[in-house]
């Protein structure tokens, strides 16, 4: 999921700078924002489902 994210987000700045006009532009950032977002919130979501995960461990 989180290359996934990445790549979609990678993929998506070549569309928002060719095809942004005034009537577009705040969608296609809306857009962008929660592709750019996915990854912050798969990598804590990985850790929670790790059993093994103990962050009082060092």
């Amino acid at each position: 999921m989180f290359a996934l994210a990445a790549l979609g987000t990678a993929a998506f700045l070549p569309v928002i700078v060719l095809f942004q006009s005034p009537d577009n532009i705040l969608w296609m950032l809306v857009v962008f924002g929660f592709l750019y977002g996915i990854p912050y919130g798969v990598i804590p979501a990985l850790f929670i489902r790790d059993k093994q995960f103990d962050p009082q461990k060092q």
